[in-house]
């Protein structure tokens, strides 16, 4: 769906007068948002120098990562929100919109502002990674933005301490998605929280930390490994047991929603369990 700059947004202004410059700029999001970048409209505002009788078109756009169907409401939301924000700051200003969903990673889309509506062209622009005056830029969208997750586990536990007992395991994943130059790699360090529950009694307490390194399809599917480091407690016995293992995950991300299934083994346990996350 996107990457540092998933997409541009292309501000033509029309002026009423037909004898007049024609003016543009570009407004860039980051990834996975339709939230404007202040810094940006605002640059954008004092290069047009827009007023009511000012006719504005803008289009926007989604990269390629994830579903069709998201990434083209994905393009409209980022159209309206553009359009709100701009007819927040010129009141009465007449702006038209246009979504154009998925852009290719080897260019986005600019829109030529003409006098004749009917003769306004599409050209593709080139990615620059520089600021120049008031266009709001950004790098090539073949890079993933650092993001954080957090998920709700669910999970039945086997331990190979004390007991040697199966339990049922809820607990709490909290994930740093790096940045990678590669949107198919997925670089991932988590810290893990959980407990093995009998009843209402907690038998063990789990912490550990988890890097994984996998692999993310244009789809949204997430197929990697994980490492675990940490430690066991027993709420029994009072003990610790330091823990190792690894863990093979599975999911799928729609938006920012994640849904993973977890499977691995440890010195101290046998882990099974589905995880619920938001990235945010």
């Amino acid at each position: 769906m996107k990457h540092l700059i998933s997409s541009f947004l292309v501000l033509a202004t029309l002026s009423s007068n037909a004898m007049s410059a024609e003016r543009s700029c570009q407004v860039g999001f980051k990834f996975d948002s339709a939230r404007v970048n202040k810094k940006a409209l605002d640059a954008c505002l004092k290069s047009l120098q827009l007023t009511a009788a000012d006719q504005v078109l803008v289009t926007s756009a989604a990269t390629p990562t994830g579903p069709s169907k998201y990434n083209q409401a994905l393009s409209e939301r980022r159209a309206k929100s553009l359009q709100a924000a701009l007819t927040k700051e010129v009141p009465n200003l007449h702006v038209d919109t246009k979504a154009l969903g998925e852009i290719a990673r080897d260019g986005l889309v600019s829109i030529v502002a003409v006098t004749s509506p009917a003769a306004v062209a599409v050209a593709p622009a080139p990615v620059t990674t520089e600021t120049s005056g008031v266009v709001a830029t950004a790098s090539a969208p073949a890079a993933t933005e650092g993001q954080w997750r957090v998920a709700l586990r669910a999970g039945f536990d086997d331990t190979w301490v004390e007991d040697g007992e199966e339990y049922f395991a809820p607990g709490l994943d909290v994930a740093y998605i790096a940045k990678t130059s590669d949107p198919r790699l997925r670089v991932e360090v988590a810290a893990l929280a959980s407990t093995l529950e009998e009843n209402t009694r907690t038998r063990l307490t789990t912490y550990h930390l988890a890097p994984m390194v996998g692999y993310k399809s244009s789809a949204g599917y997430i197929a990697g490994i994980r490492a675990l480091a940490g430690v066991v407690h027993s709420n029994e016995s009072r003990s610790d047991y330091g823990d190792a293992g690894a863990e093979l995950r599975l999911g799928h991300e729609m938006g920012p929603w994640a849904l993973m299934f977890g499977a691995g083994r440890s010195r101290a346990l046998t882990r099974v369990g589905l995880d619920l996350g938001y990235r945010f």
